[in-house]
């Protein structure tokens, strides 16, 4: 499965690099009963997935960072191996962030991929809005 996008921030790549990894706001713009923290390079999820309706922690490493430009997240986790790219590049007085993922999904994430897909790209666009508003 893949996942990419991009999606424009009123602020520069740094403000952007630094919501990114402030806990607070990745909390506040986290959807429904997801709790999103740092803890040293780690960033932590835990949240329910709803096609196969489990509750659960999820570490995202971050395999390599080029502040505030570049980060690269592996997760290795129930049935997805994922890889995605965060890049920021700046865009006028603003900041284009782009992100690229690729999932391998096996059990029942698998069998749920057709449903997944489109939730996570919702939940990516809501997030991403979230973010923008918290940066004005």
């Amino acid at each position: 499965m893949d996942i990419n996008g991009t999606t424009q921030f009123a602020a520069s790549p740094q403000q952007v690099w630094d919501a990114l990894h402030n806990s607070a706001v990745m909390q506040s713009c986290a959807q429904g009963g997801t709790s999103i923290a740092w803890e040293s390079s780690n960033l932590v999820v835990t949240g329910t997935v709803p096609v196969i309706n489990k509750t659960g922690t999820v570490r995202v490493a971050v395999s390599n960072e080029q502040a505030p430009s570049h980060m690269e997240l592996t997760v290795n986790r129930g049935g997805v191996n994922a890889r995605a790219t965060i890049d920021l590049a700046p865009s006028g007085a603003g900041t284009t962030l782009t992100y690229n993922a690729h999932a391998d999904l096996s059990g029942p994430m698998a069998a749920g991929a057709m449903v997944v897909k489109p939730m996570v790209e919702g939940q990516l666009k809501q997030f991403f809005s979230c973010l923008d508003s918290k940066l004005r």
